[in-house]
């Protein structure tokens, strides 16, 4: 028999009962594997009809729960006190060459204002932030901070981690330094 219950939560929520509170290091070690998987990708040099970058999920926090889904390489893996989460990842980034001083904004045009914030008609904003790794290459970091206007008060914060593909010719100049020394 289908459970209305259930219905009414929906699968993600289904999902997300399923899931354990981790320990610390559990989220580190699923935070640090997303990182890690974006570095691979950065060594990566992209052909020409593919998309140059990839995202991957650090954190993501709603004002309205308590709780965050940790997520790793396979997919959803527990969850994490929120806030004990955000401060986590932050670590952990800041690792890895995360400056929360030296960011741009992702979009600046096309309803975007200089500062990367968009408003909604609902009196909410949006700010979205790039923030490149101050150590590992073709790294960045992003934030998507979604708040009310008047209040400035969060409604949620999500952080992922990009890795930007070499670009093309990149190639041609790894062959030409290798081919190059061995003269």
């Amino acid at each position: 028999m289908i459970s209305l219950e259930a219905l009414r939560r929906g699968p993600l929520e289904e999902q997300e009962a399923a899931l354990t509170l981790l320990n610390d290091e559990q989220v580190r070690n699923a935070l640090t594997e997303q990182i890690q998987a974006a570095i691979a990708i950065t060594q990566e040099i992209r052909p020409l009809d593919e998309y140059p970058d990839e995202e991957l999920p650090l954190f993501h926090a709603s004002a309205d729960k308590r709780l965050s889904i940790v997520r790793d390489t396979t997919g959803m893996i527990g969850l994490s006190e929120r806030e004990h989460f955000q401060d986590m990842a932050i670590e952990v980034m800041q690792r890895y060459g995360l400056d929360t001083n030296i960011f741009k904004p992702r979009f600046t045009s096309g309803g975007w204002n200089p500062d990367g914030v968009t408003n909604d008609r609902d009196g909410t904003s949006r700010q979205i932030l790039d923030y490149p790794s101050q150590t590992v290459r073709g790294l960045h970091f992003e934030s998507n901070r979604h708040y009310y206007i008047a209040t400035n008060e969060p409604i949620s914060v999500n952080w992922t981690v990009v890795g930007h593909r070499l670009p093309f010719m990149e190639h041609f100049r790894r062959i030409h330094s290798i081919f190059g020394t061995m003269r």
